[in-house]
């Protein structure tokens, strides 16, 4: 279902608070896939949005955030247990992946998850400048 936030669709479906959301099976032609190209080339252009805007060093108003751990993030038929994330950690780690020796191993899951967190202060902040 595509709605709208501050006239942008967007595809995530609301679910009210302490209901259950009804988990939507994947059909077989669904594009639950992005080449990593694509991927890049969108995440440059979110970039590049972003730093139009916002110049090229952000400032976070806030620090602590909620956040859904990724063990819950999928199994929508109960309550997750949120944590708390933190901006200011998140955008350390990203400044210390950078850092790291590029023959050390790379841990997917967490430098994206740290990313995700700084790319989602960034959505927020967008947020409360256009509302």
């Amino acid at each position: 279902m595509l709605s709208a936030v501050n006239g942008w669709p967007w595809r995530r479906r609301r679910v009210e608070r302490g209901s259950a959301a009804q988990p939507t099976p994947l059909s077989s032609d669904a594009d639950a896939w992005v080449t990593f190209v694509d991927l890049r080339a969108a995440i440059d252009k979110l970039l590049d949005a972003a730093e139009s805007q916002f110049g090229p060093r952000i400032q976070f108003p806030e620090d602590f955030y909620w956040n859904v751990p990724f063990t819950e993030a999928t199994e929508v038929e109960g309550q997750p247990e949120l944590d708390l994330g933190s901006v200011v950690d998140d955008a350390d780690s990203v400044r210390e992946f950078l850092a790291q020796d590029p023959s050390e191993d790379v841990s997917i899951w967490h430098e994206a998850d740290h990313i995700a967190g700084v790319l989602r202060a960034i959505a927020r902040r967008d947020l409360s400048s256009t509302t």
